[in-house]
């Protein structure tokens, strides 16, 4: 019974680290981040700490947007952003990542972002969303009511592969 459920386990981690580093088996990029603290607050108003950038109102529209350039890279390694949005109440306005590529110069790519509790889901992107050639600029936008703040801690961009799948699922494991 005890090596069925080896097995079993093993199994479920292989399906679980196959997903997760979408059948990249060797590393390929290096993760890249930006630091919360990097985003300026361009509509709305909010302040920096040392835990990220705050926005804490709007907007006389309802909008909230905290954007950054970044040092250009190239969108196709990274097939997902982990932006580190957190509500420090109950409100769960609607949100979305904005970006923009050295290709479209004048054209906002955006996907909406989820929440999963207090925090923003990790985000799939693809050719199809826009997420192609050269980034050269990153936004998260938010509307709707903010009666608390939310902070922006970071916006990553993980190297997926089975070891960063590994660590990654290993930390979730932990928590």
């Amino acid at each position: 019974a005890a090596g069925l459920f080896l097995v079993a386990f093993a199994l479920v981690v292989a399906v679980l680290v196959g997903k997760q580093s979408e059948g990249r088996w060797l590393d390929r990029a290096p993760s890249l981040s930006v630091a919360g603290a990097e985003f300026e607050i361009t509509r709305g108003t909010g302040r920096k700490s040392p835990s990220g950038t705050t926005l804490e109102a709007f907007d006389s529209t309802g909008i909230g947007v905290l954007s950054a350039r970044v040092a250009p890279f190239a969108a196709e390694p990274y097939p997902r952003v982990d932006v580190a949005l957190k509500a420090v109440g109950p409100a769960r306005p609607t949100i979305a990542l904005l970006w923009r590529t050295r290709e479209h110069p004048n054209r906002a790519f955006s996907k909406p972002l989820q929440w999963v509790d207090d925090r923003a889901a990790p985000l799939s992107l693809d050719a199809d969303d826009g997420w192609s050639g050269t980034i050269t600029g990153l936004a998260v936008v938010v509307r709707g009511r903010v009666p608390e703040p939310l902070v922006l801690e970071s916006v990553t961009m993980p190297g997926l592969s089975v070891r960063t799948a590994l660590r990654e699922i290993a930390a979730q494991w932990t928590r």
